[in-house]
């Protein structure tokens, strides 16, 4: 009867250690013995975020790292095993395009972080607003371990926001209504309507500056006209009128010239940062008989006549006594 008592035992003790052993090397869930800790960290490089629309793209580098922690970390097995993470854009702003050409890395499992880079590329069109700072969300994730002894649960980090500003562009459309010709008499001023638009994604000054102006002729033009734009929902049209006074010496004219105009987009508060040329060309024919300068010779032949008719008078007056 002990006999038995004692082979029962030993029979009970190796099933134990027989189940124990196979739930150590049983890689599932449910066999697991000690449960890790995933850790994830991230880095955003780039300092000068600066994007130009339509433009070349930015690429700002993200480093991950990644660690494991917690009891147990010397015994569970993962048998080469390597942690698959994940970058995903939860969040960005309608007027950009973000791609991610190496979505996913693998590093391998370690008690100290171990690291590795990817690129994260923006692209933004011009409805981004010019120097206005905004930001795009990315998630990182890790996925889920299973070793023998043990496992690593799936772990989150973010989101974390990445901010950049768009770079300010330049575009201007420039028109000149009904025609950039006109046929005047001196005596009068040819008068040109300027449309102008912001094409731009900022807000924008429009300089004037007067190329050739030809002896004798004279331009009224603003300086410099300010314009909204659609990208932070302002008006980005204006209109300015372009005056020109041909010469107006006394006689007949025919005089015929094309006047050139630089026309400068800017940025409203930089200055001559990133600027653009647009030429404007109008051409103005004065012809016909103008009377201004005769002011002084007909004064001088009024007094001529006047004098000559004085003369005639007394000469007269004279006869007639004798």
């Amino acid at each position: 009867m002990a006999k038995k008592f004692k082979t029962m035992k030993a029979s009970l003790i190796t099933g134990i250690l027989l189940i124990g052993v196979i739930a150590a090397f049983v890689p599932s869930s449910s066999a697991a013995i000690f449960k890790l800790q995933g850790n994830i960290t991230a880095s955003i490089g780039g300092p000068d975020r600066i994007v130009t629309p339509n433009g070349e793209q930015l690429r700002i580098p993200v480093t991950i790292g990644y660690a494991i922690s917690g009891v147990g970390t010397d015994i569970v097995y993962f048998a080469g095993q390597k942690v698959r993470i994940k970058v995903e854009v939860v969040e960005m702003p309608e007027w950009a395009s973000i791609s991610v050409p190496i979505p996913e890395i693998l590093l391998d499992i370690s008690t100290s972080f171990l690291y590795d880079t990817i690129n994260i590329g923006i692209d933004v069109n011009e409805n981004a607003p010019a120097m206005a700072s905004d930001n795009i969300k990315i998630l990182i994730t890790a996925d889920e371990l299973k070793g023998l002894g043990g496992g690593v649960s799936k772990v989150t980090y973010g989101p974390i926001r990445i901010d950049f500003k768009p770079q300010f562009i330049p575009i201007l459309s420039v028109n000149v209504k009904n025609s950039n010709y006109q046929e005047i008499s001196p005596m009068a001023n040819a008068e040109f309507d300027i449309e102008l638009e912001n094409l731009g994604n900022g807000k924008t000054e429009v300089v004037f500056e007067v190329l050739n102006l030809p002896s004798g002729w004279t331009i009224s033009v603003p300086n410099i006209k300010t314009l909204g734009t659609k990208a932070f929902g302002d008006d980005p049209t204006g209109n300015v009128k372009l005056s020109i006074q041909p010469p107006r010496g006394f006689g007949y004219h025919d005089d015929k010239q094309t006047i050139q105009i630089k026309v400068i987009a800017r940025y409203y508060s930089s200055g001559s940062v990133n600027e653009r040329e647009y030429p404007l060309d109008v051409t103005v024919q004065s012809r016909g008989f103008s009377i201004i300068g005769i002011e002084v010779p007909l004064i001088l032949i009024l007094l001529i006549v006047l004098f000559i008719v004085a003369v005639v008078f007394l000469f007269k007056k004279i006869k007639k006594k004798n």
